[in-house]
């Protein structure tokens, strides 16, 4: 049964009704509200007293959907709730008006119910509705307002249900397969595939007028798993319509959903919800220096698991199938790296979105590759100044070690020490000529009396202080990129 959306909107009373919450408890838990799609459940014609019938009978609908694939494979993705809203008297409106009353008929009545539910809807007895459209909106956005499909479970015996905005179904004993069957309505907009007449017909995931099977939008199932092009019957225009299969959960109770539309139902899951609930670093950009990193996902899992991993680094694939790795920063190149987590649903009941393949997201980190820091130092000794320039006299005097002096001295580094410089570098003339040894120090920038780094530098005649190429900024390797203080030691200046 389907009720299509622009009547229930025409026909809600447009009421102003006052803020309330109910009492509000989850009968599925799955996760944050935030990242699963929320059923909420809602009562009609339960009085105050019939609170816990009315949850007994969501409970009893939600497992029965819970145990059916496609929802059964994809439980891990849904939270489901229940919303006790009382009303003043029990049951639903029942006009008796419809011309297809049943035999017996369904006693005639009219009572007071918060949703105002009703059979007989669009004459047509079966078609039970809450009529009061405003009511839900108001009781859904003033107790669950992260809600993603409501249903009304009214409290009636009689067999009745319908799909719309709000998927409905009463208490009679084929509650449950009714529900179900609404929820591919409401949920998942599919349409019936029982001739329910003219005005449901139209071009949908499950319904066309495309006899063609190379042309028609479930082409990928055509010829499997029952999945063809069949005509509908009776009456109106059913001759020119088709439905992909004959015994689907969308016309028959008590049937599966057919491959079309467990496809359309899976497409709608992941429309909502992606299967990465969580992953670390949550930092998208990342700042690395020599250390190894961590990385992790918190995935969403069908039952049974389809979701393959892949890991790329700078799109080259480092790993399969792992929640988490390592990376080395051996493994990186300097600067800019891309990493990439790949999940793939490759499960077999969709050939949707990447056909064949499964459905596909990612999340990307930046990894900003720091090797070393330099830091870009002048100092003149004062003893050694001459009228602009330093002067060389304990190099030209051989008097320059090739390995720092410091540590003999003792000096104690911090991760450095031990330095050393080919002849050569102490060849060099001029202004760049290499005055002597030096000693440069990072500091943490909150606590400038503690060293995080030392290590031993040449200071040339212009002040300039240098690497151990005597020309080339000081470099300390594996230091984050950071504020520090930086500090200069030299044997008998400064």
């Amino acid at each position: 049964m389907r009720l299509l959306l622009f009547i229930c909107c025409v026909l809600s009373p447009l009421l102003q009704l006052k803020a309330q919450t109910f009492p509000t408890n989850p009968i599925q838990n799955n996760g944050d509200l935030n990242k699963r799609i929320n059923f909420v459940y809602m009562g009609d014609g339960y009085t105050a007293a019939q609170q816990s019938s009315f949850v007994s009978n969501a409970q009893s609908i939600n497992t029965a959907l819970f145990t059916q694939s496609p929802f059964s494979n994809y439980v891990n993705f849904f939270n489901a709730y229940t919303i006790e809203v009382p009303s003043a008297q029990s049951g639903a409106d029942h006009p008796g008006s419809a011309s297809d009353e049943p035999v017996p008929s369904q006693p005639t009545q009219n009572v007071n119910t918060y949703f105002n539910s009703t059979f007989d809807y669009f004459n047509i007895h079966r078609l039970l509705v809450p009529t009061n459209g405003s009511a839900i909106t108001t009781v859904l956005m003033n107790n669950l307002p992260q809600y993603d499909q409501a249903f009304i479970v009214v409290n009636s015996p009689y067999y009745g249900g319908s799909g719309g905005a709000y998927a409905t179904s009463s208490t009679e004993a084929n509650a449950a397969e009714v529900a179900i069957h609404e929820i591919g309505h409401s949920f998942a907009d599919l349409s019936d595939e029982y001739w329910a007449g003219d005005i449901y017909a139209f071009e949908n995931h499950n319904m066309t007028r495309q006899p063609n099977p190379l042309a028609v939008s479930w082409n990928e199932w055509y010829g499997d798993n029952g999945i063809g092009i069949y005509q509908h019957c009776c009456g109106g225009s059913s001759s020119s319509w088709y439905r992909p299969h004959q015994n689907c959960k969308m016309r028959y109770l008590g049937s599966p959903f057919c491959a079309v539309c467990t496809q359309r139902i899976i497409d709608v899951i992941y429309s909502l919800v992606t299967p990465v609930d969580n992953y670390t670093p949550t930092a998208n950009t990342i700042q690395v220096s020599c250390e190894s990193l961590t990385f992790d996902l918190d995935l969403i899992y069908p039952t049974p698991n389809t979701l393959e991993i892949e890991w790329l680094l700078n799109n080259t694939p480092i790993a399969s199938n792992l929640e988490t790795i390592n990376i080395a920063s051996s493994s990186l190149n300097s600067g800019a790296n891309a990493l990439k987590a790949v999940i793939t649903d490759k499960t077999a009941l969709s050939r949707s979105y990447l056909p064949q393949e499964g459905y596909q997201f990612s999340t990307t980190w930046t990894i900003i590759n720091t090797p070393f820091i330099s830091v870009d130092v002048k100092a003149l000794l004062k003893g050694a100044m001459g009228s602009s320039i330093m002067n060389d006299n304990l190099r030209t005097a051989g008097l320059i070690p090739t390995q720092e002096p410091f540590s003999a001295l003792g000096y104690t580094y911090v991760g450095g020490g031990g330095e050393s410089i080919g002849a050569a570098v102490l060849n060099v003339t001029g202004n760049n000529a290499i005055a002597d040894w030096v000693i440069i120090e990072l500091r943490d920038k909150t606590s400038e009396n503690t060293v995080l780094a030392s290590r031993a530098a040449l200071l040339q005649r212009d002040g300039n202080v240098v690497d151990l190429d005597g020309t080339s900024p000081v470099a300390f390797d594996c230091q984050p990129v950071d504020d520090y203080y930086v500090a200069l030691r030299h044997r008998n200046h400064l």
